[in-house]
């Protein structure tokens, strides 16, 4: 593979692996994806197993009149494309086209290849991420609705989760709770004994408090 496909393909994977709240599978991506494989254009779409029209999650030319979607590009005289193994209920397609007088070559196959294997892999990530946090937003919805006052904690003792009937119970917003020890909802004795109960759980795995419960 020559050395400014290769330059492309790091480059794409630094800025998909930069840190970022938004999706980095963007045009920018799709861009590098473009000149690893010396192509014009570089589109990737989405299609429902429905077979319905096919979305662009990205494209080489945002802003152009006519942008390169899916059916745009495999229109084209010449144009490679890959399928990207994900989500089994939709068909994602990473196109790429060139002009007529100048076809793509076996490296420039290899390079979109290797772009979509990098595009799969920051995809999987997005989803996994999303699906944790709409699991998480309904978990908290639940925990929200029920009348007991729940609290998690981490195995250091670290509250981690603070619901709405812990706020009413124990009067403390969770913004000024969460992160601190749970100890510190806890009178005497107890306040001072439960780090060491936590110690014992970890090194013998006996319960004293840890998994029975005590009212306080």
């Amino acid at each position: 593979m020559p050395d400014a496909a290769l330059d492309a393909l790091d480059a794409l994977e630094r800025h998909l692996a930069a840190p970022s709240d938004a999706c980095r599978v963007d045009d920018t991506a799709l861009r590098y994806v473009a000149d690893a494989c010396r192509a014009d254009a570089c589109a990737l779409s989405v299609r429902d197993s429905d077979n319905s029209l096919p979305r662009l999650i990205a494209t080489t030319d945002p802003d152009s009149d006519d942008t390169p979607g899916l059916d745009s590009v495999l229109g084209s005289a010449h144009h490679l494309t890959v399928r990207l193994p994900l989500e089994s209920d939709k068909e994602y397609v990473l196109a790429a086209t060139r002009p007529s007088d100048d076809p793509f070559s076996p490296a420039d196959h290899m390079a979109l290849r290797a772009a979509a294997s990098s595009l799969t892999l920051a995809l999987a990530r997005r989803s996994l991420s999303t699906t944790q946090a709409e699991t998480e937003a309904r978990a908290h919805a639940v925990l929200d609705t029920v009348v007991d006052a729940i609290i998690t904690i981490d195995g250091r003792g670290t509250i981690q989760s603070f619901n709405d009937a812990a706020e009413q119970i124990f009067g403390y917003p969770r913004a000024n709770i969460i992160g601190h020890p749970i100890n510190a909802l806890m009178p005497e004795p107890y306040h001072s004994a439960h780090d060491g109960y936590l110690r014992a759980y970890h090194e013998t795995g006996r319960r004293k408090i840890i998994g029975i419960g005590r009212e306080v």
